[in-house]
């Protein structure tokens, strides 16, 4: 514990020693998993990405802006990739410097933290300040040196009459709020860092931010959707303030934040284990075995879904004959949706929201997103902090294909994704099976 002016800090390495169901939290071996299948990765999983007309990826330390702007993010991972650095996952780490690709991942992983502040404003951003300290979180808004100067000078005043004031509050409030991937993925995860003080304390409340119309999402379901989360984990919906400004109260406990896209490995893992244990209470999060593996192919009735979905749908059940290929149309209750994901063998979708509820999946998942280079790389992240094996399809032939438009990739790279996939899916378990091993073809005993 330590103290900056008007705030407690609080680190909590307890939760990264907890236990999981599947994975522990503290495990962020992710890197491990990559090199245990890195040729076949470099040479086709990721070939599109980084073969990309207009990268100039010439060394993880120099690099050159190149023409996918939404891909700059990973431009590191990309580049050590492309020069067969087989610990190119550390790059995917926000911590690390990225100066130093032999870094040890241990070194550069942060340990989850809340800070406990007393008399604060809350706005729907998720900034936090009192008339000592101004907290702007790292996620998906921008914030300017006039927001920060104004809410200081505000804190040093009575509390205005139009803003509703609480005892104690956890603050979730972040940026892109409606979003199912942004809220599952890098705003629920926030509250692993609490869960325990939140349930012992039921009035303490939770503070996310309320959304009005938006053209993007149905934003009434999305609501009943993230209350749907909130119980998944205990926490009952009368306990969620939905903010429009800011709201005020004499005790706020803030989580560590999510930077925008980029899921914390440690929480997003947390959160992933507390989904699985609440989903299958009996065997302690373990899910059952369907009869027969399944293929999950999502389907999107709007912008990025599949032209052909069907001739794909159709050519997955030709090919891979020992598989039931399941359909998802995102319209079942959430714990219903979570339950197909559980149990998913391989997972195939373009580019969407659907492809969030990877965070149930098994270990070692195979991942096939079907996205444009212009779509950000959130789910490459995701999946790789997950340990599952993912591989991208560029939804075409051409380079300059827009992110939100209809997909029509080609079936037969669809396919030979896919059985490089389960390869490299088979090559990650034995190298899981026996540490030892360090190259695929290495003997095993």
């Amino acid at each position: 514990m330590s103290h900056t002016q008007g705030a407690v800090v609080v680190r909590r390495p307890d939760l990264t020693r907890e236990p999981g169901s599947l994975a522990p939290a503290q495990d962020v071996d992710f890197v491990r998993t990559l090199e245990s299948y890195f040729p076949i990765s470099q040479s086709s999983l990721l070939r599109r990405m980084v073969e990309a007309d207009g990268f100039d990826l010439k060394s993880t330390t120099e690099h050159v802006r190149p023409k996918f702007g939404t891909l700059l993010g990973v431009r590191p991972f990309l580049g050590a990739v492309r020069e067969g650095n087989s610990a190119a996952a550390q790059l995917l780490t926000p911590y690390c410097s990225g100066e130093d690709p032999g870094q040890d991942i241990e070194d550069c992983v942060r340990i989850p933290t809340l800070v406990s502040m007393v008399d604060v404003f809350i706005n729907r951003k998720g900034a936090v300040w009192n008339e000592h300290d101004f907290i702007a979180p790292v996620n998906c808004a921008r914030f300017t040196k006039d927001e920060a100067e104004d809410a200081l000078l505000e804190a040093t005043g009575d509390v205005p009459r139009y803003v509703e004031s609480y005892e104690k509050v956890f603050v979730m409030a972040q940026e892109w709020g409606p979003n199912y991937y942004h809220f599952t993925v890098e705003h629920l995860p926030r509250i692993t860092l609490a869960l325990d003080i939140l349930i012992d304390n039921p009035d303490i409340m939770i503070v996310m931010r309320h959304h009005g119309q938006d053209k993007w999402h149905d934003t009434s379901t999305e609501f009943e959707t993230h209350m749907e989360l909130f119980e998944l984990i205990g926490i009952s919906r009368e306990r969620v303030v939905d903010t429009s400004h800011e709201v005020h109260a004499n005790l706020a406990i803030v989580p560590t934040t999510t930077i925008c896209g980029d899921p914390d490995p440690h929480m997003v893992n947390m959160l992933r284990n507390r989904f699985l244990q609440s989903l299958f209470p009996d065997t302690g999060g373990v899910p059952p075995v369907p009869p027969r593996p399944v293929i999950v192919l999502i389907v999107r009735s709007n912008i990025r879904g599949l032209e052909n979905n069907n001739e794909v749908r159709e050519a997955l059940e030709m090919n891979f004959t020992s598989f039931d290929v399941v359909e998802f149309f995102g319209t079942d209750p959430v714990r219903d949706q979570l339950k197909i994901f559980a149990t998913a063998a391989m997972i195939i979708a373009p580019h969407g929201a659907g492809l969030a509820n990877m965070i149930v999946a098994p270990l070692h998942t195979p991942v096939l997103e079907i996205a444009p280079l212009e779509c950000p790389p959130c789910f490459l992240r995701l999946a790789f902090k997950l340990h599952h094996i993912y591989a991208r399809h560029t939804a075409g032939d051409e380079w300059t294909i827009s992110c939100n438009t209809w997909y029509n990739p080609g079936v037969d790279g669809i396919i030979d994704l896919a059985r490089d996939l389960l390869e490299a899916k088979r090559q990650a378990d034995d190298a899981r099976k026996f540490p030892g091993a360090a190259d695929a073809d290495e003997e095993q005993p």
